[in-house]
């Protein structure tokens, strides 16, 4: 009988060891798994306007096109920023944007006050929707001012046909 136990006592160590082993591979795969969905999330926050490029020739569509080209949005945060805006500049990069964040949502219309460069204005509001856009905005325009439909607290400025490039549409969310 001392042997019966003996045996018993030597089998306890190998279950355990078992179940740290199931556990380290649950939370394995369970890592691996949730890997995609962290960088998934981190490129749609550091990338919040993409346009579709072109292969072989032919225009990918919104519901089947990766995003190649992201837009690097230059920051105008502060209100000498916000009124120089994009003002004097003779072009601006095809992958470029510039982002205007306000202290509060409100009324905040754009001029194209020495403007030199056709651009789609973008407004958006505090919960980051798109509410309002006007594509294909002239220099000539200036002194006329565009508004927004409804407040915003954001408002992006791209490239002329971008915004229909990146199937920008009003109700869609940006990640910010």
């Amino acid at each position: 009988m001392l042997r019966v136990s003996d045996d018993v006592t030597e089998s306890v160590p190998k279950n355990r060891n078992r179940l740290v082993y199931l556990f380290l591979l649950i939370l394995f795969v369970g890592l691996l798994i949730s890997l995609p969905l962290i960088f998934s999330k981190s490129k749609l926050s550091s990338c919040p306007i993409a346009i579709q490029t072109k292969e072989s020739g032919k225009v990918a569509f919104a519901d089947t096109y990766t995003p190649e080209t992201c837009i690097k949005l230059e920051l105008a945060d502060t209100s000498a920023k916000r009124v120089a805006g994009l003002s004097g500049r003779p072009s601006m990069g095809v992958d470029q944007g510039m982002l205007f964040i306000f202290d509060e949502p409100g009324n905040h219309c754009i001029w194209m006050k020495d403007m030199k460069f056709a651009i789609d204005i973008v407004w958006i509001d505090e919960n980051k929707i798109i509410t309002d856009i006007k594509k294909n905005t002239k220099p000539e325009t200036y002194p006329e001012s565009f508004c927004p439909s409804k407040n915003a607290k954001y408002v992006i400025e791209l490239n002329n046909g971008v915004a229909e490039q990146a199937k920008l549409e009003v109700g869609k969310q940006i990640y910010l």
